[in-house]
């Protein structure tokens, strides 16, 4: 993120206070995303979520200028709290207690392990081949994509009684 923003004259001791401004959204929505499930249920924050994705991509993507990049940061926070979090909590609620662990660990493994060498070494690749932006935001928009037309598809498909209500949010251990 830092060459992004430093291409549109950021300087170095401006970067770290602009990125934070998503940690702090991020704050934010893990504070709201009780309620949040209370009262939207599991599947529309999931895709709630899943947009957020979609959007802080294209927002970096196409915008190209400081305003979309500081939205495009802004949208991390939601990303994170009402697609991250949830998903953790559908592990939580899914995997018996003595596969837990390791479910987490996969997940974990997947997004930032397999995920993040991988967006490294395409990321350099690409920049290499083409020195602008947006062929490297290009992917992980077509990435975040996948999801969230799968929850799309998925919307009416969950088992039934497949919800947060006030009586089961209290309930997850």
């Amino acid at each position: 993120m830092g060459p992004y923003l430093k291409s549109m004259g950021i300087s170095n001791e401006q970067i770290l206070p602009i990125m934070t401004l998503g940690q702090a959204l991020e704050i934010f929505g893990l504070f709201a995303l009780g309620g949040l499930l209370r009262r939207f249920g599991f599947r529309k924050i999931m895709l709630m979520g899943s947009c957020f994705h979609v959007l802080r991509f294209s927002l970096l993507a196409f915008g190209q200028n400081l305003p979309t990049a500081v939205l495009g940061i802004l949208m991390h926070g939601g990303a994170y709290a009402l697609y991250f979090v949830p998903s953790m909590m559908c592990f939580d609620r899914l995997c018996p207690r003595e596969h837990l662990s390791g479910a987490f660990l996969v997940f974990s493994i997947i997004i930032m392990g397999f995920s993040g060498l991988a967006s490294n070494l395409l990321g350099g690749l690409l920049f290499d081949a083409d020195p602008g932006f947006l062929i490297i935001w290009a992917a992980p928009l077509l990435a975040s994509l996948i999801p969230f037309i799968c929850a799309l598809l998925q919307m009416g498909k969950f088992p039934a009684g497949w919800s947060f209500s006030p009586q089961t949010v209290g309930s997850i251990q």
